[in-house]
C-alpha cells in the first residue's frame, strides 16, 4: 500500500501537544493507546538508534506478526546461506536421449530463466546427439520430499499465496491466463506460453482469467516445469516426443552430458523480490532450503520441519529472542507469534539490508496483513539522530489499522516532539 502525501502533512497542534505529554522516553502509559489508535490486542515499540525506547505499548506481549515475519526469515537465510548464495538447477542427458531436470528449491525458476536454459540445452543436445529431438523429460524433485505441508496454507484455495512449495517449481507454481474472445484460454504474460497440458486444470477451476496456483492434488504442480521446459525447447528447435514424468536420478546412472546453471540472482537480490511482492512462496522456499542445506546432516525426511527448526534456532540462539514461536516463514500462519521487543532485535539484525524494503519517503518498512491482523515494522530516517529510528506495530485487534498507526508514529518522530528528557518535554509543552 502506498503512502499518500496527505498522510505526511504536519500533524495538528493538539496532536503534537498530546504527543509532548505522553511520548516520554520509555513511556508505557495508556494515553498512548488512544493517541495512536491502538486497541486492546495491539502492541507498539519505537526505538532510537542508540537503543533508547522512545515509546512502547505492551512490547513484550507475543502477537501474530503476519508477513512482517519475513524480516526474520530473510535474516536467517542471510546468516546461514550468505547474501551471495545462488540457487542451482542441474540437467542431465541420459543414454536414452531423455533430459533429466534436478531442482534444489530455486524460488526464482521463472520463464525468463527456463527460456535461457532451454536455448543452451538445445545447442548442447544438437552438439552431443546430432539430433533435434528428445525422448522425454524426467523431473527429479527428490531434494525436497513431497508432500510439503505449510501451516496456514489452505487446501483447495486458488490464491497464489497458497501455492505449494517444492524442489522444482516454475513461476511460483502459478499460471497467468485470460479467456480470448473466441472462448479459448491464452497466456496473460508475454514471456510465458500457456502450455496445453495445463488448460484442463484451468477449466476445472471455472475461472476465466487471472493468476492461480497449480493444485497439489495429483501432483499437477510437479509436472508443470517439465511441460513448460518442453515448450521452450520447442521454441529453440528441439522436440520432445516422449512423456514428462517424475523420476529420481540414481547414483548408478551415467549421464551422457551434464549442465548446471546457477540462478542469475543472488539471495540478496531474491530477498528484494521477496520484500517487494511479499511473496509467501519465496519465503517458504527459503525455509525449505535452510532445512535442506544444514551442514553435516543427512537429507531430512521432512524438509519443512528441519527448516522450521533452523529458523527457531536462529531466533533463539543467534538473536536471543524470548517470545518467538515460528511454524513457517511467510507469515500466513496465525500460529506464528513474536513480541514487538523481539521483532526490534530482528530489525537490528536486518539493518544492513534495509535497502531491500519498500521505501516511501523517509520510511523503509515491511507490511503484514491477515484477516483481522495488521502489522508494520521498519525504519524511519530522521536527520541528526545518528541512524534510523526503528518501529514495530502489531495490531491484533480487529479493525485496528497498523498503516494509520505508522503514519502517526512517523509524524510524531519527525516533528521532533520526542525529546531527550522529561524536563525538556515540560518546557516545550509549557508545563512546570
Amino acid at each position: 500500500m502506498q503512502l499518500e502525501k496527505r498522510h505526511l502533512k504536519p500533524i495538528p497542534v493538539l496532536l503534537i501537544l498530546c504527543s509532548l505529554l505522553v511520548l516520554v522516553p520509555g513511556s508505557r502509559c495508556k494515553a498512548g493507546e488512544g493517541l495512536f489508535g491502538l486497541g486492546p490486542c495491539d502492541s507498539l515499540l519505537v526505538t532510537g538508534p542508540d537503543g533508547r525506547v522512545l515509546f512502547s505499548v505492551k512490547p513484550d506481549v507475543p502477537r501474530i506478526p503476519a508477513s512482517v515475519i519475513k524480516l526474520l526469515t530473510a535474516s536467517a537465510a542471510f546468516h546461514y546461506l550468505t547474501p551471495d548464495y545462488r540457487f542451482r538447477t542441474r540437467y542431465r542427458l541420459d543414454d536414452r536421449q531423455r533430459l533429466w531436470v534436478t531442482g534444489y528449491g530455486d524460488p526464482l525458476y521463472i520463464s525468463e530463466v527456463i527460456a535461457a536454459h532451454a536455448e543452451t540445452l538445445a545447442r548442447g543436445v544438437r552438439d552431443t546427439t546430432g539430433s533435434d529431438a528428445l525422448a522425454g523429460v524426467c523431473l527429479d524433485d527428490a531434494a525436497i520430499p513431497q508432500p510439503v505441508r505449510i501451516p496456514g496454507v489452505l487446501s483447495g484455495s486458488l490464491q497464489p499465496y497458497d501455492a505449494p512449495n517444492g524442489a522444482l517449481c516454475a513461476n511460483f507454481n502459478t499460471v497467468v491466463f485470460k479467456t480470448a474472445a473466441d472462448g479459448s484460454l491464452v497466456t496473460a504474460e508475454a514471456q510465458t506460453p500457456l502450455v496445453d497440458w495445463v488448460k484442463p486444470w484451468i477449466r476445472a477451476t471455472g475461472q476465466t482469467g487471472g493468476r492461480i496456483h497449480l493444485s497439489p492434488e495429483q501432483d499437477a504442480f510437479r509436472y508443470y516445469p517439465g511441460h513448460l521446459l518442453a515448450a521452450f525447447l520447442a521454441e529453440a528447435g528441439i522436440s520432445v516426443s516422449g512423456p514428462v514424468r517424475l523420476a529420481t536420478w540414481s547414483r548408478d546412472q551415467t549421464a551422457v552430458r551434464t549442465w548446471e546453471f546457477s540462478s542469475p540472482w543472488t539471495l540478496h537480490e531474491g530477498v528484494r523480490r521477496l520484500m517487494q511482492y511479499s511473496n509467501n512462496f519465496i519465503a517458504n522456499q527459503l525455509i525449505l532450503t535452510l532445512g535442506r542445506e544444514q551442514p553435516d546432516a543427512k537429507q531430512p525426511a521432512d524438509t519443512m520441519a528441519a527448516g522450521r527448526n533452523q529458523l527457531n534456532r536462529y531466533a533463539q540462539d543467534i538473536l536471543k529472542l524470548e517470545t518467538a514461536r515460528l511454524v513457517e516463514g511467510s507469515g500466513i500462519s496465525r500460529e506464528n507469534q513474536i513480541s514487538c521487543a523481539d521483532m526490534d532485535r530482528v530489525l537490528i539484525a536486518f539493518l544492513p539490508y534495509r535497502d531491500l524494503l519498500v521505501r516511501k519517503r523517509n520510511l523503509s518498512y515491511k507490511t503484514g496483513t491477515l484477516s483481522g491482523i495488521s502489522a508494520r515494522a521498519g525504519y524511519i530516517d530522521v536527520p541528526d539522530r545518528g541512524g534510523p529510528v526503528r518501529f514495530v506495530i502489531f495490531c491484533n485487534t480487529r479493525g485496528s489499522d497498523a498503516q494509520a498507526v505508522m503514519i502517526k508514529v512517523a509524524a510524531a518522530v519527525c516533528s521532533g516532539v520526542i525529546k531527550q528528557t522529561k524536563e525538556h518535554l515540560g518546557k516545550a509543552a509549557g508545563v512546570g
